[in-house]
């Protein structure tokens, strides 16, 4: 804060075909109990068919851009330009923050010291269904945790940092469809900005119920970790870009979850194989030349 002033804080959030998402998460955002007149809202559509639209009378703070560039990361960069905040706040539109999420994060920011970032919790809602696929991605959870205290860095669904910070370290990598958030906390790590975990900044999102959807999601990961290794303007080295468990150990984790029935455990060990499979069938098709595709 500036004698007593909160902080003014820019959100971004980039949206691609997501019109019933987006309208979740602003309508969330323009709730906050933040003060209203410290926050401004950045929607960036990123080539939405049809064009996204936003529709609020709660907050005058918002604003709807647009980026022709395919990817997340060119459309956070065009948020980020748009900007006027002192702090950095970034979710995405399948995301609902809750309503202290603005207030926890830039307290853990300030906590943190001017040379921190942060990264706030990403929960799932508890299944709506019993399907394999919704029952895989919720007992995984999203690890933010362990993005932030063993891999260094925060997903951008839910990250907090500085403008100098941006400033200084420079933009998202556009080259990047899927992981443009881990090389940028490790650049950030460079010029000695470290991540913090915020368990109490808190946005939820919904597993994905159907399994093609979760095998387009793998393949657009699968594409982000080739192209890491590739790029010449990455900081990320080999050992950062291999998946959070490796197959052995997921197996067991997953018969493990002793809140499943054997059957469901069976059931999400069958999707979980399939969504493996499909991860390394993309990663052998760009390594053959292939080109990563917009999922």
């Amino acid at each position: 804060m500036n004698n007593g002033v909160p902080l003014f804080v820019s959100v971004i959030v980039p949206v691609f075909n997501d019109q019933a998402g987006i309208d979740r998460c602003v309508d969330a955002l323009t709730k906050q109990s933040y003060p209203l007149d410290r926050y401004e809202i950045i929607v960036v559509d990123n080539n939405s068919e049809p064009p996204i639209h936003i529709q609020s009378d709660v907050i005058s703070r918002i604003q709807l851009a647009t980026c022709s560039t395919v990817g997340s990361y060119a459309a956070r960069n065009v948020g980020i330009d748009k900007s006027h905040g002192e702090v950095l706040a970034f979710t995405d539109a399948d995301c609902v923050p809750e309503p202290d999420w603005i207030k926890e994060g830039v307290a853990a920011l300030l906590a943190g010291g001017s040379e921190c970032l942060v990264g706030g919790a990403v929960l799932f809602h508890a299944p709506e269904s019993r399907r394999a696929t919704e029952l895989y991605q919720y007992v995984s959870g999203f690890p933010q945790r362990a993005n932030v205290t063993e891999r260094g860095f925060a997903a951008t669904a839910n990250l907090f940092g500085h403008r100098k910070h941006f400033d200084r370290v420079g933009l998202f990598n556009t080259e990047l469809l899927s992981g443009g958030d881990l090389d940028w906390c490790l650049r950030a790590a460079q010029h000695g900005i470290k991540a913090a975990f915020c368990e109490a900044a808190i946005v939820v999102t919904s597993p994905r119920a159907d399994l093609f959807s979760a095998i387009r999601q793998a393949r657009r990961v699968a594409g982000g970790r080739v192209l890491l290794g590739r790029s010449t303007h990455t900081a990320v080295p080999a050992d950062r870009i291999k998946p959070h468990r490796k197959p052995g150990s997921a197996i067991g984790w997953i018969l493990k979850q002793r809140e499943l029935s054997l059957l469901s455990r069976l059931r999400v060990l069958f999707v979980a194989s399939l969504i493996k499979l499909a991860h390394m069938v993309e990663v052998l098709r760009l390594r053959l030349g292939g080109k990563p595709e917009r999922r």
